[in-house]
C-alpha cells in the first residue's frame, strides 16, 4: 500500500474544495436576451450616390419595426430635430409613419429612427434622404 504525501493529501483536499465552491455558484437572475429589432418596409428609398433618388419635401414615410420593439420608446429625428409619428402596433410588427418637415427642402439629410427592446439592448438606424427642392 502505497502512502500518501501531505503535499498529495493538500491538494487533493484543495481540489474538492475549488470544485464544489465553483459548481456552487448559481445566477438568481435570469439572462437578459438581447435581440435586435429590424426596420424594414421603408415607404422611401434612401440617398445613394449613383440612384440619388429624392422624396418631396413635407412628404409622409413610413417604415415597419419588428414587434419586439418597445414602440413607446422611439425616437425618429431628422437634422437633430425630434419628428412627430404615429404609431399602429399590428401583431408582428409595429407600422411607424412621420412627416418630413418644409424646411428641409433642397437639403440631404439623416433620419435616425433609435429605439429600445428592454432595458439592456436598443438599436439606432440611419437613413440619407434627399428632400427635391419645391
Amino acid at each position: 500500500m502505497k502512502r500518501i504525501t501531505k503535499c498529495q493529501l493538500a491538494a487533493f483536499i484543495a481540489a474538492i474544495i475549488f470544485n464544489g465552491a465553483a459548481s456552487a455558484y448559481s445566477d438568481d437572475k435570469a439572462e437578459e436576451y438581447c435581440k435586435k429589432p429590424k426596420f424594414t418596409d421603408l415607404s422611401f428609398k434612401p440617398y445613394i450616390e449613383p440612384e440619388k433618388a429624392e422624396v418631396p419635401a413635407g412628404a409622409q414615410l413610413s417604415f415597419r419595426i419588428s414587434v419586439d420593439a418597445d414602440p413607446k420608446t422611439l425616437v425618429v429625428t431628422a437634422k437633430k430635430e425630434e419628428l412627430a409619428t404615429q404609431i399602429e402596433s399590428k401583431s408582428s410588427f409595429h407600422q411607424v409613419t412621420f412627416t418630413l418637415p418644409a424646411s428641409l427642402t433642397g437639403s440631404i439629410v439623416r433620419i435616425n429612427a433609435h429605439v429600445k427592446v428592454n432595458v439592456k439592448c436598443d438599436e439606432t438606424v440611419g437613413w440619407l434622404v434627399k428632400v427635391a427642392d419645391k
